[in-house]
């Protein structure tokens, strides 16, 4: 067994996985054993000339297999810029970059556990030469400090562990780019097409590759020959709390799970939705989270919280489906942030799937939507006071008729009756208001009142008086789960 112990001096670990887009905003975690095994061999080319192919070769092998990886607690985060593109009047027109990035303590280091061959001899005089010799892994800022050691602390962090033999729609396995053993490359070792696949005037060395020349192949290599690395390969990573078996009559536990019941979602774009179309953009999450259910673990297996349909299809009973509320939080007229609430904790998978929304679609040629996790709590409702104000209107699906007392007593007694169903307290005073408070303000006819394919119900807004401070935002009324009868503190601050 070979430990490699690695602190990140900065506290940040700046990569971008195999396979995806700097833009995306997606960091590397846990750090890749390729990318580690190609940090080796370019310090031993710069700092260790006299160092030949075969000897750097022999030390290499003893790190070729999967390692098990153990993380200290991290945290993912990006950072933006707006760089200029060039042209004319190029300030104006500038580029968005993402650098996403992964902070974690400087004084809490990842370890790397190789599994080692008894039969193989490694020099680790030379290697732990080469390791300690290492000053950043990834990008150039992200300075390490690197040693072998003998062990790792008792309990200490979470352990990833290739996961062999677990299947991949059913647990959500981690790619991880490791490098090809050698004798697994030896069977088919790479040999170069005789044409390159973009313009080049280079000569095209037909002999096969070495080892340790396929795992020196580089951005030029890519594009020369349009293939992937030849001597790397991705392995499944089983995520840190999963069990090894899976069964489908229970969900897989993690250390997140019945924990969360709320995350909040931050929209970017440079034209936000209007809050009139509250109904349009629920909808739309609502689609996404099923399609992602879907994706990631079969038709059968959507959570009813985001279908809000059992097991039969049929219509959830009560309201413990998600409510998805789109708000707007600086009171402009458009919807800047999303909260998922849940009366009961989400899962790990329902985690895993609000983990992957990441887009919303915007009709009539508007710029798509980023959606950014800001919070996770464990309340479903976060915020607390004594008056509360519609931020979109109240709608009900039964109908007023003579005998009911004016329009606005039978309104008022439909709001009573919805808030009682939600399990709040009655309200003291309850007065109409004809509009929002947006600045400009916005009637509540101008918003969309149904569903795709329904007929329009009336709406209207009020301002909730109780005799005690209760907790919100809540949502009442036909259409609560989409955004529909939000109501939201009269002064934000409390």
């Amino acid at each position: 067994m070979i430990i490699i112990r690695i602190r990140f001096l900065a506290g940040r670990f700046h990569a971008t996985p195999w396979g995806r887009n700097v833009n995306e905003g997606i960091p590397e975690w846990p750090p890749s054993p390729y990318r580690l095994v190609r940090g080796l061999i370019s310090v031993a080319k710069k700092k260790y000339p006299g160092i030949s192919d075969s000897q750097l070769e022999r030390t290499l092998i003893c790190i070729q297999q999967p390692p098990t990886i153990i993380s200290p607690e991290v945290t993912q985060s990006h950072v933006r810029y707006f760089m200029d593109v060039g042209g004319q009047d190029s300030h104006l027109n500038k580029k968005k970059i993402f650098d996403p990035f992964v902070a974690i303590n400087p004084n809490q280091p990842v370890y790397f556990k190789f599994p080692v061959d008894p039969a193989i001899e490694c020099d680790t005089e030379l290697l732990n030469k080469l390791i300690e010799s290492l000053s950043y892994l990834g990008r150039a800022e992200s300075w390490v400090s690197a040693t072998l050691t003998d062990q790792v602390p008792d309990n200490y962090g979470h352990v990833f562990e290739p996961a062999a033999g677990l299947i991949q729609k059913e647990i959500n396995n981690i790619p991880v780019a490791c490098p090809m053993p050698q004798d697994i490359y030896q069977q088919q070792p790479f040999i170069p097409p005789q044409k390159f696949k973009r313009k080049t005037k280079k000569n095209v060395d037909s002999s096969s590759w070495s080892w340790l020349r396929a795992l020196c192949f580089d951005t030029n290599n890519f594009l020369d020959f349009g293939v992937v690395p030849p001597a790397m390969r991705i392995v499944k990573y089983k995520q840190p709390g999963y069990s090894r078996t899976y069964s489908k009559s229970h969900h897989i536990s993690t250390m997140f799970n019945n924990r969360f019941s709320a995350v909040k979602f931050a929209m970017g774009s440079t034209v936000l939705p209007m809050v009139t179309d509250t109904v349009k953009i629920a909808e739309q999450v609502r689609r996404k989270l099923m399609g992602i259910s879907k994706k990631m673990y079969g038709p059968d297996e959507i959570s009813p919280k985001f279908s809000g349909k059992d097991r039969d299809g049929k219509p959830a009973k009560g309201h413990d489906h998600v409510f998805i509320l789109p708000v707007d939080e600086d009171m402009d007229g458009r919807i800047d942030h999303i909260w998922i609430q849940s009366r009961s904790p989400f899962d790990s998978r329902e985690l895993s799937v609000l983990d992957r929304l990441k887009k919303l679609y915007q009709s009539h040629n508007r710029p798509d939507i980023d959606l950014i996790l800001e919070t996770m709590s464990d309340k479903w409702r976060t915020q607390e006071s004594g008056i509360w104000i519609s931020a979109t209107p109240f709608v009900t699906a039964r109908h007023y008729r003579k005998g009911r007392g004016t329009m606005e007593e039978w309104l008022k007694g439909e709001v009573i009756k919805e808030i009682q169903l939600h399990g709040l307290p009655v309200p003291v005073d309850i007065q109409p208001m004809p509009e929002t408070l947006t600045n400009p303000s916005i009637k509540w006819f101008e918003f969309l009142r149904s569903r795709k394919g329904q007929q329009p119900l009336p709406g209207t807004g009020w301002r909730l008086t109780f005799n005690q401070e209760i907790e919100g935002p809540f949502a009442i009324g036909a259409l609560a789960h989409f955004g529909l009868g939000l109501f939201v503190p009269e002064h934000p601050e409390t």
